[in-house]
């Protein structure tokens, strides 16, 4: 994470360095939108040890090389381009997606926040000025214990299942889309990254099936899509 704000960062410098230290809106836009999602993950970083990186595919070669060598190179192929492809837009544009941008992360972050506080209050509060419905699900470990969990169908999680992925992938395409529509190589952060997430939803689904059983199938009729309400 550290690399992929470095690199960023040197990119948007080179970008100023070219053009007499303005920096153009394209990389102006698209680099202060990844700042700040790093700055979110730093201010959330202990909560992404519950998250399915860690949960699911645990500390082994696709964690370690992927955060290491592929994030810091692929996510910042866009700011890469634009330090020689840049181009300029009108300020009102860049507030706008500056803005959604910021909302994106915003709900990305209030979501995944929503969901832990109903855990930790064991779903005894209010979510949006409404009690939280929730499943308590059972689950049985390997070694034949029986555990108890909570499944949050309320806030973001009463609308589709994995809502937290609906803003990350509008702001991919915020990151990418300053490059302007004459090349595929900035976009190759938003194609490979939504499709992880798309393919992720259902990995989840699969393991949260095994595990909870018929409570999984109560918490699917109650929310019954992943990403998009009506569609997916």
């Amino acid at each position: 994470m550290m690399l992929w704000c470095l690199f960023t960062l040197s990119f948007s410098l080179k970008t100023a360095e070219l053009n007499g230290g303005k920096l153009p809106t394209s990389q102006m836009v698209s680099s202060s939108l990844l700042f700040v999602y790093l700055a979110k993950f730093y201010w959330w970083e202990r909560y992404y040890l519950c998250a399915a990186d860690i949960q699911v595919d645990r500390f082994g070669f696709m964690l370690c090389w992927g955060t290491i060598c592929f994030m810091p190179l692929v996510h910042t192929l866009q700011n890469l381009f634009l330090v020689t492809h840049h181009i300029e837009f009108g300020y009102s544009l860049a507030l706008f997606m500056l803005f959604l941008g910021n909302t994106m992360t915003f709900l990305n972050y209030d979501s995944d926040t929503q969901r832990h506080r109903v855990r930790a209050k064991d779903g005894l509060c209010n979510v949006w000025g409404s009690p939280a419905k929730i499943i308590r699900a059972k689950y049985t470990t390997a070694d034949g214990k029986v555990h108890s969990s909570i499944l949050s169908a309320s806030g973001y999680n009463g609308i589709v299942r994995h809502f937290h992925y609906v803003p990350d992938i509008v702001n991919l395409f915020l990151y990418c889309s300053p490059s302007g529509f004459t090349h595929i190589l900035p976009y190759l952060y938003f194609i490979y990254l939504t499709s992880l997430l798309i393919d992720r939803t259902n990995r989840i689904d699969e393991r949260c099936a095994a595990k909870y059983g018929k409570y999984w199938d109560m918490y699917c009729k109650m929310v019954p899509y992943r990403l998009v309400p009506g569609i997916f």
